[in-house]
């Protein structure tokens, strides 16, 4: 019924039924994916409501049939951010810890408590990389992770011999020194690397098609 009624191509209904939008009517994630491209597929043009109707009745998916395995929590906030650009199912630091537990342990709330001048690595979610042209090539990176923001400062040279690395993933490695000024907390970035170059996600049930790497 919605898809008859709203006539949204496959695109736009693969998008919705990945972001969870038909949960109310008690099918999850992946059961609403393949089974808004079965009716997509029947309603082609020129084809009757009777069809459909009669295709609804003899397919639909009963309570409790559960085709395909339940998706882990890490599958399905990244699935979250590569939708909707945010998590619905809480941080997503906070999945990729467990997955990857030998991240950094430096979080944005240890940040505001580290010394002037101390050498730290951490680890976050790209929000944002700018590069003004008043910087004089100085580059501006902020990261989020499970407790905030960590705001990153990259040299010329720094941001060159890195734009690689984070123009093809948004999941980082930073290494750098911790800079203070009154309030304000930044890093003087040394090196970047993204998780997928650290260790591939330890998770057996990850979807092929979903959770083949970090980068994108």
């Amino acid at each position: 019924d919605f898809i008859a009624r709203t006539n949204f191509d496959k695109t736009v209904l693969s998008n919705l039924t990945i972001a969870d939008a038909f949960e109310c009517f008690g099918l999850d994630r992946r059961h609403s994916f393949w089974k808004s491209i079965a009716f997509k597929n029947l309603m082609g043009a020129g084809q009757s409501n009777e069809q459909l109707s009669l295709f609804d009745e003899n397919l639909q998916i009963e309570d409790g049939q559960n085709v395909f395995s339940g998706m882990t929590n890490l599958e399905e906030a990244l699935i979250d951010y590569r939708t909707v650009g945010y998590s619905l199912k809480g941080s997503l630091m906070t999945h990729l810890r467990i997955e990857i537990p030998h991240l950094p342990g430096m979080t944005s709330k240890i940040l505001k408590k580290t010394k002037h001048n101390s050498q730290i690595q951490c680890a976050g979610i790209l929000l944002v990389d700018q590069r003004p042209p008043p910087a004089k090539g100085f580059g501006f990176i902020t990261l989020e992770d499970e407790f905030g923001t960590i705001d990153l400062v990259l040299k010329p040279d720094i941001y060159d011999q890195y734009k690689i690395v984070f123009r093809s993933s948004r999941f980082l490695v930073v290494t750098g020194k911790v800079q203070r000024t009154d309030d304000q907390v930044t890093i003087i970035v040394d090196t970047i690397q993204s998780f997928a170059k650290t260790e591939k996600v330890r998770s057996h049930k990850s979807h092929p098609r979903m959770l083949d790497r970090l980068d994108w």
